[in-house]
Formats: structure tokens, C-alpha cells, sequence
């Protein structure tokens, strides 16, 4: 989606309307170290590739609202922590520190984007 060359040109928009989005949040860490689900590591990447999306989707999208739902940051390797400091100085990205363990669609709150937490 934020393909110069892919469909959207570049541009985040709603599949729902084909209008920019205003707002967009990534949930990161749902089941991460957790025995439960079979999952008792974190990745390591996922921290970077959700930084560099927040930058690249803020860089084409105006006024557009990021929020990060993370447990723990991992910025492993050279200059990563410079970059994800660069991220969070942004105003118009957000860290919000959490502890996911799933995320449910609240029935007729598609449209304005964000999920319920709750707690097992």
C-alpha cells in the first residue's frame, strides 16, 4: 500500500471508502512470549518494520495520526534505536506501552478503526 508504484500511489486509504486514512494503528507483540499459544520468543523484527512503516505512511499522508500498541521495544543493530527515537519525537507518532493478548473487532465499530484490548 505505500508502493510509489502500488495501487494506491503511495497514498493510505480505507479500503472500506477509498478515503485517506486520518488515523491508523499498529498492534504489535498479540501472543509474544506467551507459552499458550506456542510463541515463547519475540521476533526481533517487528519493532523496525513497524517503525519504518509509521514513518513512510506519515511521510504520505498529511496530518495522519500513527499510534504503536507495543509490549517492549527491540531495536537490535547498528543505529535502529536512532531510528526508532526519531519515530517517537514525531508528534504525529505514538508508542503506547501494552501488554496485548488479543484483539476483537467491537460489533459496528468498523469504521472508526480501533480494536477493544482485553485480558485473558
Amino acid at each position: 500500500m505505500l508502493s510509489a508504484a502500488g495501487p494506491y500511489g503511495g497514498h493510505v486509504v480505507r479500503k472500506s471508502d477509498g478515503r485517506e486514512a486520518k488515523r491508523i494503528a499498529w498492534i504489535q507483540c498479540v501472543g509474544s512470549r506467551d507459552a499458550k499459544c506456542g510463541n515463547e520468543y519475540c521476533s526481533s523484527i517487528c519493532c523496525m518494520a513497524t517503525t519504518k512503516q509509521a514513518l513512510v505512511a506519515s511521510e504520505h499522508t498529511d496530518g495522519l495520526e500513527a499510534t504503536i500498541f507495543y509490549m517492549d521495544i527491540r531495536a537490535f543493530g547498528k543505529d535502529f534505536d536512532q531510528y526508532y527515537e526519531r519515530a517517537r519525537s514525531k508528534e504525529n507518532i505514538e508508542y503506547i506501552k501494552s501488554i496485548p493478548s488479543r484483539a476483537i473487532q467491537v460489533p459496528g465499530q468498523w469504521t472508526s478503526g480501533f480494536a477493544m484490548w482485553t485480558r485473558n
